[in-house]
């Protein structure tokens, strides 16, 4: 059974909460709106992700916090890994995880920031694709372990965004 990555970003922040570092920037009210509503999209997309990486920055960490009531909702409880390393983290920090993921994980979902998602997803995919907040770009790899994935055999079926799929603005 091919593995499936999913690359997300996470849901718009508030650039004027008042705290006082990068790191600890909350979501606002339209990421606080396109976190679950993205979560519905992948259950409506037969891709909710079993196990979920993310930087351990507070939007992040909140991104996946409004995610996961609506996977479960849905029946599915994804394991979450919190890291502090991948906060900012460029795109080989990203592939350093990938080939680390074992057992029988067959989709996984990496949560982080810009410019590292983009970079990760330019990468893989060969080609530029924009990464906007809260947006998910979806891999397959035709490969039996994770430490098989590489830009070589990397398939991109599609770049999700919310403005494109969920919302006009």
């Amino acid at each position: 059974m091919p593995k499936q990555l999913l690359m997300m970003r996470h849901a718009k922040s508030s650039w004027d909460s008042g705290v006082d570092s990068d790191h600890q920037r909350p979501l606002n009210k339209r990421g606080r709106r396109d976190a679950p509503a993205m979560a519905t999209w992948l259950i409506d997309n037969d891709a909710v992700p079993e196990f979920i990486v993310s930087s351990d920055a507070c939007r992040t960490v909140e991104t996946c916090e409004r995610m996961l009531p609506t996977f479960e909702a849905n029946g599915q409880e994804p394991k979450v890994l919190f890291e502090e390393s991948l906060y900012h983290a460029p795109a080989n920090e990203w592939e350093d995880v990938l080939v680390e993921i074992g057992g029988d994980v067959q989709r996984v979902m990496f949560l982080g920031h810009n410019p590292g998602a983009a970079e990760f997803v330019g990468k893989y995919s060969g080609e530029h694709h924009t990464m906007p907040t809260a947006a998910i770009a979806f891999f397959e790899f035709a490969v039996s372990q994770w430490d098989e994935c590489k830009p070589s055999n990397a398939i991109l079926h599609n770049v999700w965004r919310p403005k494109e799929v969920l919302f006009q603005d």
